[in-house]
């Protein structure tokens, strides 16, 4: 900051500095929300491959000349409840995702509107003579 400033001058420094903070805050909270959206599709892109290993598992079996039929049912239906129970995790585990999509968006509007207000408060004092 410039040594010989007003009062008023050293004002809009001062409201220009927090504007920018705001902005650099709002920017970076839409990254972070980029970020849990990159992670959401990794974990369906997941789900994806879990599905096609177990229809390749599936395929498998049918191919297989088992002679333990009723051992073989056991199993299939064991990793059945098993990759249920995934699914039942993965669902779990997107509502916290989801929470904190819902905080950081609010946190970024309110400081979107803060830089506004900012911003129209620095135009209003650089006004006054």
């Amino acid at each position: 900051m410039p040594k010989n400033l007003t009062i008023k001058g050293e004002k809009e420094e001062e409201l220009m500095e927090a504007k920018s903070l705001l902005d650099n805050f709002a920017e970076e909270a839409g990254g972070v929300i980029d970020s849990l959206n990159e992670t959401e599709g990794l974990d369906h892109r997941n789900d994806s491959i879990r599905g096609q290993v177990m229809a390749f598992q599936l395929k498998s079996m049918e191919c297989y000349n088992a002679k333990d039929y009723e051992g073989m049912q056991r199993n299939l239906h064991a990793a059945m409840q098993k990759l249920n129970e995934q699914g039942i995790v993965d669902i779990k585990d997107d509502i916290p995702r989801t929470s904190a999509k819902i905080k950081i968006l609010k946190l970024q509007l309110k400081a979107i509107h803060v830089a506004e207000r900012l911003r129209k408060l620095t135009s209003k004092i650089s006004r006054v003579k």
